[in-house]
Parts: C-alpha cells; structure tokens; sequence
C-alpha cells in the first residue's frame, strides 16, 4: 500500500521521462509550482461545514487541522487544543496555532490521518505467558474513538490481575475485551458489557463508549487467571483456532436413551456470533448383544451440532466405527461446552477411543 505522511516536499533537477532525483526539501519562501487556485465556496464548501485546512504563511510557518467554514463573512475558524502532534491530525511548525503575519494562504487538503488503512483493525489478539497480548498484525493501525492509533511493535498486554477496573478477573466469566487511548498508548481493559456498532462508523464498540473499540472476547480459568485452552477469539482477522480433548476415553452404558459418555470431558469454547464453528466427533463400539446404538454430540448439553443421530448396529465380536464432521453459525456469545451422548437399545454398549474437538475462527 502506498504511503501518506505529512507536509514531505523536495526539489529535483532531473530532467526528461526517467527516474526522478531527489534534492533538498523545499525550503520555506518557496512557493509549490501551482495553476490558478478557486475559493472555497467555488470548490462546493458550504456554509458551516467542516474542513481540513492547511496554512502556508509567507513566514516559512505551517499549521494544519479542522476548521469550520463560515460563508457570511467568508471565514474559517481554527483548530482547538494541543498543535504539538499529540492530538491526530493537527499540528503547526511552533507547536500552537500560528500568529498569522497577514501574507498567509490557507488551503483544503488532506492529511495522513484523513486515509483510513484498509482496515479499522491490523492487530491481533492472542494468550501470552499468563497474560493477552494486542498484537500488530498486516499494519499497527487500531481504529479508537475516530481516529487511528498505533500499536507498538511489541504489542499491548493485559494482566488478569488488573483487566477489570484495575482489579482481577472473576472465575469462569467471559468478558469482552477493548482498547482504548490513554493520551499517550494504547491500553485494553476487560468488561462484560456487549459491544454496539458506533453510530456513523459501524466500528465494534463498547455499548455507550465509544472511547473503547472491541479487539476480542476472552473467558478467565480461574479467579485472577485467563484461560489458555481456547475460550478466547480476537476480533481483527481471526484465524481458525482448534480446541479438541488431550486424549481419547473409553466408557460404557447399559442406558436405553440418551446419557452424556462423559461429564469430565465437556470441550469449552467461545465464539463470536455470526462466526463458523466445526464439529468433529468419532470413536468405535462394541455391545455384547449385538444391539443397535444411537451417539450424538450436543452443545451446552441441550442440542444436537450434527445434521442427524448417529445409528448403528455394535457388534458384539467386533468394533463399528463412527466419525462425523459438522459445520454450523455459532448464534450466542456465551461459555459454550461440546459432549458425547450414546445410548445402547440393549445390553451394554462400550465406546473406545472417543473424541471430539471444535474449530473457531478468533
């Protein structure tokens, strides 16, 4: 992508069609080769609207920010605040706005900050030694409360400890997580109010903040402590994130409807909403009668993830071998768990190396 920074200009003595080398910046009292410039009504400014002014004064001294054009009279006001750099998008060769000498010519242009990167977000949100880690990715650019701010190069963190007002996360809560602008860095706090789209923009803010930008949603383990296991999804350009059981399991049941196979191996994990998750459940089984069997994989213990039951007849000399994979829109942003379910229409059923996972994108 091609780049835009602020008030660069430099001569050149080359001639002809070729590459152009570059000489010294324009010094101050040069005046930038130009045809015949129009008013600002002329250009199609109307009365009290805002717009981005640039200041050349014959003193060599620049300032530019946002004014408010005003046609009766034919006047601009100036920028307010800080002209030092620290607030986007303003700033003048002293650091305050200009004492104007009377020979000054003001312009409309743009300026770096009016350029959107190609995305509101180039960031990453990632679990990182015990703590989460705001990380640049494809950019630094993080869009907060209008304007873009940038991520060091060695990210931004949030401490469990100190994610919630300064104080510990509570145990196995889901939060949302959000940057904001501390005048000076960027900074991330966790909360468990939702986000909203920010009136005019559509950017994932903090529900009536729009100081706070949304980066990601993460689930704490423990008090004090963030999970690491996979119930955590960044906002900004998700990747598929698979969470699965550490090992497979075997278990039995003599159960003529449908039990969980094992309540310790319930699979958490979080998404976004409107995001796809896929389902991955397989393993093998064995009933001594030779009975049908019926398995299923259920979310939150309530509904099916797989497009119907599982049938099979178990023989009872051999193994019969099941493995399905389902894809569905996750709907709700909560705690969600994945667990087997079976049942044996006689005698008693033995599943062996059982096992399920579930791929995000966060």
């Amino acid at each position: 992508m091609a780049l835009l920074k602020n008030r660069a200009g430099m001569n050149t003595a080359t001639t002809g069609t070729g590459t152009v080398t570059l000489g010294l910046a324009v010094p101050a009292g040069t005046a930038p080769y130009a045809a015949a410039w129009q008013t600002f009504a002329n250009a199609g400014v109307a009365n009290t609207e805002s717009v981005r002014y640039l200041i050349l004064d014959s003193n060599g001294a620049w300032e530019y920010g946002i004014g408010t054009y005003t046609s009766a009279g034919t006047t601009l006001s100036r920028a307010s605040g800080a002209m030092d750099g620290t607030i986007p998008g303003q700033k003048s060769s002293t650091g305050s706005l200009l004492s104007l000498s009377g020979t000054a010519q003001v312009f409309i242009a743009a300026v770096a900050e009016d350029i959107p990167p190609a995305t509101i977000g180039q960031c990453y949100l990632s679990y990182s030694g015990g703590n989460l880690l705001l990380s640049p990715k494809d950019g630094n650019q993080l869009f907060i409360n209008s304007a873009f701010r940038t991520i060091p190069d060695a990210g931004v963190t949030l401490s469990p400890s100190t994610a919630v007002g300064g104080g510990a996360v509570a145990a196995t809560t889901l939060y949302y997580i959000y940057a904001s602008w501390s005048g000076s860095a960027i900074a991330m706090e966790a909360s468990t109010t939702a986000y909203a789209a920010q009136a005019g923009t559509g950017v994932k803010i903090k529900s009536g903040d729009a100081t706070r930008t949304l980066v990601g949603m993460w689930s704490s383990a423990g008090a004090g402590a963030w999970s690491s296991i996979g119930e955590g999804v960044s906002y900004f350009n998700p990747v598929p994130k698979t969470v699965a059981l550490a090992a497979t399991f075997t278990t039995n049941t003599t159960s003529a409807s449908l039990v969980e196979m094992a309540s310790g191996n319930r699979l958490p994990f979080i998404s976004f909403a409107g995001r796809e998750a896929t389902y991955r459940f397989r393993g093998r089984a064995n009933s001594g009668s030779g009975s049908g069997v019926n398995l299923d994989l259920y979310l939150d213990n309530t509904a099916s993830v797989l497009p119907g039951l599982i049938t099979q007849v178990a023989a009872s000399t051999s193994w019969s071998f099941w493995a399905e994979e389902f894809s569905k829109i996750v709907t709700s942003e909560i705690r969600h768990n994945i667990s087997g379910y079976f049942n044996s229409v006689s005698g008693t059923l033995t599943v062996l190396d059982v096992h399920w996972s579930v791929t995000v994108y966060g």
